[in-house]
């Protein structure tokens, strides 16, 4: 991947998906974007690279990630805020 290049939201699922399988528990949306971005191996530039004045561009894809992959079934969102994989009980 290109240092520079920030994953597409679709490239993102995959990895979303895993993170919260592996992590085993509800997991906040700051825990989650940690988590990705440390699995996905974001340099500050791209972790800083503003999408608007609220968000980064990263904030924003992952937001459509999570959206594609609840969408799919494969993680839920108990709660505003709040994420797990669909198999945990």
């Amino acid at each position: 991947m290109n240092s520079e290049k920030i994953p597409t939201a679709t490239e993102m699922v995959p990895v979303l998906v895993e993170v919260l399988r592996q992590a085993n528990h509800e997991c906040s949306t700051r825990e989650l974007e940690q988590m990705v971005s440390d699995r996905l191996a974001l340099s500050k530039s791209q972790l800083s690279a503003q999408h608007d004045r609220s968000r980064t561009e990263f904030q924003y894809r992952l937001g459509w990630a999570r959206t594609y992959a609840k969408r799919e079934g494969k993680i839920t969102s108990p709660r505003r805020g709040s994420w797990k994989h669909s198999s945990i009980a």
